[in-house]
């Protein structure tokens, strides 16, 4: 609607985890190890998860709630595109990924 948020409410803020621009996932393409480093730490509930091109969960696991990040193993996953999807109480985003 061409409306600026910012000028209607100035102190309304974004979480940044919402903001998949900010995290650092790499490398991509990934071989065997993906590193997942949020901007800011998060909530205790952080799930990652990655799922195939079909859709199916292939692995997920916690997801450090420090903001110094996780590593995933995917290693054993055979190559092609997946989704990375970080969950936590209040958001979600996700990223396209790689494994060669």
């Amino acid at each position: 609607n061409g409306l600026d948020v910012s000028l209607v409410c100035p102190d309304l803020g974004i979480d940044p985890l919402l903001d998949a621009a900010q995290w650092r996932i790499h490398p991509v393409p990934v071989v065997d190890r993906l590193s997942v480093i949020p901007p800011v730490a998060a909530p205790g509930d952080l799930r990652l998860i990655v799922s195939d091109a079909t859709g199916r969960t292939v692995l997920e696991q916690p997801g450090s709630t420090t903001g110094y990040g996780s590593m995933l193993d995917m290693e054993r996953l055979p190559a092609g595109p997946y989704v990375l999807r970080a969950i936590w109480r209040g958001g979600r985003t996700a990223w396209p990924l790689i494994k060669q």
